[in-house]
Order: structure tokens, then C-alpha cells, then sequence
């Protein structure tokens, strides 16, 4: 019982804070921030260079994982453990 109320509490939480898309391309648009957490495939394979045009200009991508290649001057990346 208690675990069921406390995933309610989070799905409320995360409600008044959060909004969910429905594909990437929709959660990353005009957005000011873009933070990779992980390392799976499909997040290597996105046209990061598309899908950063598509934010707020200026914004920031935090790569925590080190997954992406991009060396592009104009965009404001901060690879984590690389100077």
C-alpha cells in the first residue's frame, strides 16, 4: 500500500513540474537545456546538430556520458571529465 501511494505522490509531482512528449524532437524544441544522461544507442544515433537548431538560442547541451562528437564552436556543449 505504501509503495502505491508514494508512485501517486511522484505521477503528482512530476505533473505540476514536468511535461511529457510524446518523441524527442517535441521534448527537445525550444528548450534551453539539453542533458544526455545515458549511453543508450538511439540517444548516439539523434541528428544532435537538428535538434539543437531547434532549441532556444542560446542553450546548452550537458553530455554526461560523452557520447557525442560534436566539436561545433557555436554550440554551447559541456562534455562531463573533458577540458
Amino acid at each position: 500500500m505504501a509503495i502505491s501511494s508514494a508512485i501517486k505522490a511522484l505521477r503528482v509531482a512530476a505533473s505540476r513540474t514536468s511535461i511529457l512528449r510524446g518523441c524527442h524532437i517535441d521534448a527537445i524544441k525550444d528548450s534551453s537545456l539539453a542533458a544526455i544522461l545515458t549511453e543508450w544507442e538511439e540517444f548516439k544515433t539523434y541528428d544532435w546538430r537538428d535538434l539543437i537548431k531547434k532549441m532556444k538560442n542560446p542553450s546548452i547541451v550537458y553530455d554526461g556520458r560523452n557520447i557525442l562528437p560534436l566539436q561545433d564552436k557555436s554550440i554551447n556543449l559541456i562534455k562531463l571529465g573533458v577540458k
